[in-house]
Formats: structure tokens, sequence, C-alpha cells
């Protein structure tokens, strides 16, 4: 394989790895010094040893780049949760969303409170919230100079484990802070401030986006404007969802699959008119460079731009060029530029998407394209596109999409002449713009047709499947597979094992000594094998997700099987319209790699239990459903069950003395309500369904929101109460304490679910009990998900930071 760039871009690569891991700038930059003299010598002396050296040298370059890139102080940190009044000039183009608008505002002066103005020359996100809601359209534009006037945030960083990382997704930007206002806590001091060229180019994009518009029906339009421009805002969830099921959601990233359909129309212009190869470079280029800047300047763009003009300076200077050398110099540069894109998803697939086309799609070809009858290009190019990206798909989005190589094959087609169309239009927009319409409703047409394939693709059983994230070393695995196989490495490891298979076998023989004593080690390491196997059975695992102020608890048994105990939500007073559920919940089941549930539990009926549970129950198939005995059903608790009958899954009312069999290994008992608790302070939390969940010599109380009257009928019952592990009931509550329960119950440690709040959970007095009594408390709002394994015998508590481990009476 001679293709040096690849070796020298995977060194920079490590090297960026390794820095953020242990961020040591100086001594990677002398060690870089270091290698540069070595590397020298090495190629003065013609040295074998010269290519290493070269990559040592590009490792620590990689290393001492990004310790530079994190280096620069943020002074806006210093002076988070403080409100202050900023002026700045927006950077870029903003994003519009259904409820908000968002500008990234490059501040040059802050007011602080004591009325002291501080240059300072740094970004901010500012955030600006609708007072009524659907927004239709952006009050500032890119160059504008604002004053804002509000408090300064940290983004706020992943509650549980696998969740999507804000603050590091910003600080690739280099953003660190953040502003949340109201459209009255900004004021326009100047437009049209920033680069002309960009003005220029938001001009044309805001006349060719109010024609489409204009033209196109909501549907149409936001699939549209999310191929052309990568905005998917006007796509729900729900559609994202389907996109990515069918392996299709690439489309709507701007990249190599946009800009080879730019270079194409690019080729043809250039042919039609009859240009010469340097004038047809330089058309394709400005065209490229044109429609990238239309899309934000987006990684994979700029890096498929880079390739492409890479490929036609080659053709220029008459020289063949090297695919994979040619992605991996694109790769590099763009590293360089930012070491931190290595981490962006973005990034990572575009890069590994085109391998899979440059480097797989020819070894395919040639193995497998005679045994095709027709269409190999058509079939094998996304398959080595799919199989590029496949581990990376899995690990960050825990899905395997069956039908992705048949949706690609159907309709990438279909999605190219969406593209074609809608550029073919752009110049008609300012020359003959009732053309333009005309030619914008035939690719909207073809929109819906393709909004209908994706919708029939998806009714296909087993389109795909939630895997749990596989480790790193997986992955590895994998791409050193991968390549082994394209490098015919399969064939020489295939030699190579016959050949000592056989020195092997002969020397296995049970006619002498040394056969005799191999068989025996190899029995006897077969034997501790199998016996670790057997004694080394999964734990009990209880995941007390971050929901906010709300509850969400996920029991994963010995014997695999699954039961949620509610779903979180928010309050019945609050007008947000995040959901709890579908973007909390249910992603973290998927990434856990949960199919199907077997028991889905709501304590009590509150809107902060149940509400997020519609979510789970309409994306993933439930075996049976438990829920406490309600008379009367509130709003919340009606949409729940109104969501069950749509499902149709059976329902069963918790009673105390009811016990769950899910797995032999975990008792799962139902300790309350037994009769409805009536004339209580909250009927509902008193009647919260109580369980009692028993591994061995652990033991585990969840309590729902139960409060003083259901926790002392729980004491009259005289039950088993004690555990190892205590919910808090009511996230805290001051009227959840009761210190002869918790005398019974005398737990080794407490959890806390609760979010920001104003009803002031958790309390102190509760805070102060479990403080006195040295009991170990941990808080979802402080800690994210919290994690407690039972092997039977001991008990380990894993918040999402600082994992430690809890001995039980029976273990110490």
């Amino acid at each position: 394989m001679n293709q040096p760039l690849v070796l020298i871009t995977l060194a920079f690569a490590l090297g960026i790895a390794i820095s953020s891991v242990l961020n040591l700038a100086w001594l990677y930059g002398g060690l870089a010094l270091i290698s540069i003299l070595v590397t020298g010598y090495n190629i003065y002396r013609k040295s074998r040893n010269a290519s290493i050296c070269l990559l040592l040298l590009a490792m620590f370059m990689g290393a001492f780049w990004t310790g530079l890139a994190h280096a620069p102080e943020s002074w806006l940190t210093q002076q988070t949760n403080t409100y202050l009044e900023v002026v700045g000039k927006v950077t870029e183009e903003g994003r519009l969303y259904t409820n908000r608008e968002v500008y990234r505002l490059e501040v040059y002066e802050v007011w602080l409170p004591e009325g002291i103005c501080c240059p300072v020359k740094e970004p901010l996100l500012l955030q600006i919230y609708a007072t009524s809601t659907p927004l239709n359209f952006l009050r500032y534009d890119y160059g504008d100079i604002l004053r804002v006037h509000g408090k300064l945030e940290l983004p706020s960083g992943p509650g549980n484990p696998g969740e999507f990382d804000y603050p590091a997704y910003l600080q690739r930007q280099g953003i660190n802070t953040l502003m949340s206002v109201r459209p009255s806590a900004v004021e326009r001091l100047a437009v049209r401030q920033g680069n002309l060229l960009r003005h220029g180019v938001f001009s044309l994009k805001a006349k060719v986006e109010a024609k489409l518009q204009k033209v196109l029906p909501p549907e149409q339009l936001s699939i549209i404007s999310a191929l052309l421009f990568g905005d998917q805002a006007g796509l729900s969830l729900e559609e994202r969802e389907k996109y990515q099921r069918t392996g299709l959601i690439h489309i709507f990233s701007v990249s190599g699959f946009h800009i080879g359909f730019v270079l194409l129309l690019a080729l043809f212009l250039g042919r039609l008119f009859r240009l010469s190869s340097g004038p047809n470079f330089f058309l394709a280029l400005g065209m490229m460079l044109f429609f990238t800047a239309m899309a934000g300047f987006a990684v994979p763009a700029v890096r498929a731009v880079l390739m492409a003009s890479l490929g036609l300076a080659g053709r220029l200077w008459q020289r063949e060029s090297d695919l994979v050398n040619t992605l991996a110099l694109a790769a590099l540069v763009l590293l360089i530029g930012n070491p931190l894109f290595l981490f962006d998803v973005g990034f990572q697939l575009s890069v590994l998407a085109t391998w899979g086309i440059v480097y797989l799609y020819p070894r395919l070809d040639s193995q497998f394209g005679d045994k095709l009858p027709f269409g190999r290009s058509v079939i094998l190019v996304p398959l080595g596109a799919q199989l590029g990206i496949l581990p990376l798909v899995v690990y960050h989005f825990n899905l395997l999409s069956l039908i992705s190589l048949l949706a690609n094959v159907l309709l990438a087609g279909l999605v190219g002449a969406v593209i074609l169309l809608a550029f073919l239009a752009f110049p008609l927009v300012f020359l003959f713009p009732l053309g333009a319409g005309m030619v914008f409703l035939a690719a909207g047409a073809l929109a819906s047709l393709l909004a209908f394939g994706v919708n029939l693709l998806n009714q296909i059983p087993g389109a795909a499947v939630y895997i749990a994230r596989p480790s790193l070393f997986v992955v590895a695995v994998y791409y050193i597979g991968i390549i082994i196989w394209g490098e015919n490495g399969l064939t020489l490891l295939r030699k190579w094992g016959q050949k000592y298979w056989l020195q092997f076998s002969s020397r296995l023989s049970l006619r002498n000594t040394s056969g005799k004593v191999g068989v025996c080690l190899l029995l006897l390491w077969l034997l501790l094998a199998i016996g670790w196997w057997a004694n080394n059975k999964p734990p009990l695992r209880i995941t007390f997700l971050d929901v906010g102020q709300g509850d969400c608890i996920l029991i994963q048994t010995p014997a695999g099987k699954r039961m949620l105990i509610d779903g979180g939500g928010k309050p019945e007073f609050s007008n947000s319209t995040f959901d709890v559920g579908q973007q909390i919940v249910v992603p973290f089941l998927r990434r856990e790699g949960i199919n199907r549930l077997d028991l889905v539990v709501n304590t009590h009926p509150d809107a902060d239990h149940v509400q997020g549970l519609n979510a789970v129950l309409e994306a993933i198939p439930v075996s049976l459903v438990m829920v406490a005995p309600v008379p009367e059903p509130p709003p919340a608790l009606q949409q729940f069950y109104e969501t069950v009958s749509r499902q149709k899954i059976p329902v069963i009312e918790a009673k105390r003395g009811m016990q769950i069999e899910l797995d032999p290994a975990v008792c799962i008992k139902v300790l309350h309500p037994s009769i409805w608790c009536s004339g209580t302070r909250s009927d509902l939390n008193n009647n919260s369904v109580v369980l009692r969940i028993t591994h061995g010599d652990n033991s585990v109380l969840l309590t729902g929101d139960l409060e003083e009257e259901g926790i002392r009928d729980l004491l009259q019952a005289e039950l088993a109460l004690q555990s190892h592990v205590y919910k808090i009931p009511h996230h805290g509550s001051r009227y959840s304490l009761e210190t002869q329960f918790l005398t019974q119950v005398n737990p080794k440690l407490a959890i806390i679910c609760v979010g920001p709040n104003s009803f002031g959970h958790p309390s102190p007095e509760v805070l102060e009990y479990f403080y006195e009594k040295a009991i170990p408390l941990y808080r979802t709002d402080q800690h994210g998900a919290i994690v407690v394994e039972s092997d039977a015998r001991q008990i380990k508590i894993l918040p999402f930071k600082t994992p430690i481990k809890i001995p039980t009476k029976s273990s110490v």
C-alpha cells in the first residue's frame, strides 16, 4: 500500500486522540521538535527509520496542535450566572426553530453590573425565545451588531450515558457560553457589518428560500431545504427517525453526495459552453464554493470540495491522483484547521463513507462485479459506503438498518434528481422567476415521491434494529478486519494458518509426552474458560435516569428482562414543547439496545411520572403495563390509557402482595397500595406503587411519590422494609421524611430523582437527615444518571461520574 499520506493522517489523528485524553501541549511540542531533528537526520542519512520518525513527528504534531486548540482561556466562562450587557456581531447565518432563533454572536464589548465596560473578543451562542410560536422568520441577519441584556450561562452537559454532549459540540466551534433571552432584551445597533461576499451569498440564498416558500407546501419545503442547505429544523423527530431507519439520513448532511452533483452540473456547463480545462476548473470550483457557503461551510461539504478540487487540479495538470491519498490529504487539511473535527460525527461519517467508496468499492467490484448481471456500480458503490460507516452508525446512533442498501439503490437516484432540479432553478430565480417556480414544483413532486418511498420502506417488518453501543475495541477490530480483506490478507492468513496448524497438530500427538501435556493444558484452559463463563453472570442493573424534575427507572435483570418504572415528563402547568419521553427516555433505551420492554410500571399519574411513557409505548413494543388504581383518572392518565389502547397492551392494577415474575434470580414485590388512601394531602402521591426488589443478599426500595399518610400505611402493614438502596420519595419533599420508616428501611445509600424546580425539592430537612446519619446521598440533578449494579452479594453504585463501590452488610 503505497499511500504515505494515509499513514501520516492516521498518525496525526492518533496524536489528537492522545492529547484529548492527556493534554500536555508543551511536552508534545518538545517531543515534536526532537522528532523534527531526528527525522531530518535520518532523511539525510537515508536511514530506513526515516519513515517511522516521520510518523512519530506527525503524531506529536497532532497532539501539540490539539493542546493549542484547547489552550485559549475563556473570559466569558468566568462571568457565568451573571446578568450582563454584551455587544457583538452576528458572524453566521441564524438558525430558526419552532420556538427560538439561534445566532453565533462574536462579542467585543461586555458591560458588567458595576457599570464597567470590558473589551473582549469571544463568541457566545445567543438564543432568542419567542413570545408566541411558531416562528416564521429570523429577526437578524449576518453582520448585524446587537446589544443584548441577559444572564450568561454554561451549556448543559449530558445527564445520561451516551447522550449528545452539547458543550463539547459548541467547544468545537470555539463557543463556551450561551445567553437565552426574550426578543425585548435584544437591540440592533447596526446592519451589514460583515464580509460583503458572504452578504452576497446569504442574500442570494434568502431569495431562493423565499421562492421555495412561495411555491412549495410545508411538507415538500422541509425536505428540499434539508437536502439543499442541510437545514433539518423543518423535519419532525418522527420524520428524521424514518430516514435513519432506512439509512438515508445522510442525504440531509451536505457532503460529497451533493457536491458531486454540483461538480457534475459544472462539468456539463463547461462542455456546453466549450470551456477549456482552466476556465472549467475555476467554474467548478466557484460553483462548489458558492454552494458550500450557502450550506454554512459544513465540514463534510468542505472535505468534498477539497477532494474534488485536488482531483480537478490533477486533471488540469494531467497528473493521475490516488483517491485514497487525496481523501487522506483532505482530512489532514481539515484536522490542521481544527483538530477537534476528529470528534465530530459528521466529519467521521463523511471521511469513512468516502473511504468506503474509493477504497472498498474497487475491491468489491473486482470480487463480485462479474456475479452481478446488471447495475454493478448502482449496488456496489452504496454497499462500499455502507460498509465504510457501518460500525460508526451503530456506535453513534445504535441503529442497524437492514434495508439501507435497498433504500439507497432505489431512492438515491430520486434524491439526485431533486438536487439537480433545484440547482437548475437557482439562476432561474433571478432570470426567469416563473420558470424557477415550475422547476421547484417538479422538484417538490419528486420530494413527495421520496417521502412516500421512505414511508413505504419503513413498513417492512424488521427494517431496522437497535443495538447497544459497541466498544471502541470492536469498532477497531471491524476496520482492521476489513482492511485485511481489502489487502488480500485473508489469503495470506489462511496459508499461514494451514502451515502452522499442521506443525502444531503434529506436536499434539498422544504418542509423545509433549503432545499429552499440550492436550491436557488445552483441556484445562477450556474448563477454566467454561467455569469463568458460568460464574460470570450479568448483574442486576437499575438505572435512575436524569429526566429533570421527574422519575424514570430502568431495571435490567440478569436473565435479560427489562422493566421501566415511570417515564418522566413536564409539569402540567409548563408550556415547554420538550418531550422527555421522546428526547431522553426513548433514545436512552435505544442506546441500551432495547427493542422490547417486558413490563412498564406507572407508579402514579402525575405528569412528571407518566407523560414520558406515551413516547415509550409508541416507539418500543411492551408486553404488559402496570398502573396504580385511580378512581378518577386525571388528563395525563387518560392520555396514557389512550396510548395503551392504541398499542393494544394488556393492563393490570398494582396491589399489595403481588409478585412480579420476571427473573427467577430477582424477586419484585408490590408493597403498596393496598386500599385507596383518600383524604390525604395528595391522594395520587399517597397511592403510589411501591416496589421492593431483592437480588440475593441485596435489596432496593422504590417509593414513587409516597408521602406521610402512605408511609404510615406501609408501617402499619408490618412488611419487610429493610433495603440497601432507598429511592427517596417525591423528589426529596419534606412530606417524604418519616424517621420511624427510615429506621426500618435502614438504607446504606439513598437516591433522589430531582431536577430544577420551584417546589424547594429536595428539602433541607431531608438532606440534613441523611447527612447526619452519614448515609451516602446521590441526586440525578448533580450526578446525572445513577446506575446501581448488584451481583447478589455486593452493590456497586455508578453515578454518571466517579464510580465507587458500596459494600452491603453481607459482604463486609
